[in-house]
């Protein structure tokens, strides 16, 4: 469910909100290394699909110092003409967006890379 979201009004503010969106890159990279995915789904799987991966590494003893310190997700939708914003928010139960889920560790290993492949894929899959 959507709770809250926002609209630029101006080119000034579409330039500063896609800003803050560009910072969490930034933010990631400075935090260690990043597995990303980017994925299509819909809205209301975002918060699922991010807790649920978080749920496995946990379950593999990865969530630990050393190894993975973030499971993260953020993402977008509608970022077209408002034309295509309005139209999608005409059915916001079968919208879906672009979700990136950003999974932060200490370094790159082959643990890691084992635990979320195929794993991420298969979760999208039944999606």
């Amino acid at each position: 469910m959507i709770s809250s979201g926002v609209l630029s009004e101006s080119t000034e503010q579409f330039a500063s909100l896609w800003a803050l969106r560009e910072g969490i890159t930034e933010a990631v990279s400075k935090e260690g290394k990043a597995y990303k995915y980017d994925i299509s789904i819909p809205l209301t799987a975002f918060k699922d699909v991010v807790d649920t991966t978080r749920k496995h590494l946990k379950s593999k003893g990865l969530v630990r110092e050393g190894a993975v310190r973030h499971v993260i997700g953020y993402g977008h939708v509608g970022d077209g003409t408002y034309l295509h914003f309005f139209t999608l928010l005409s059915s916001l139960t079968t919208l879906s967006g672009n979700l990136h889920l950003n999974i932060v560790a200490d370094t790159y290993s082959d643990e890691i890379q084992a635990a979320l492949e195929p794993f991420v894929y298969e979760l999208v899959g039944k999606i």
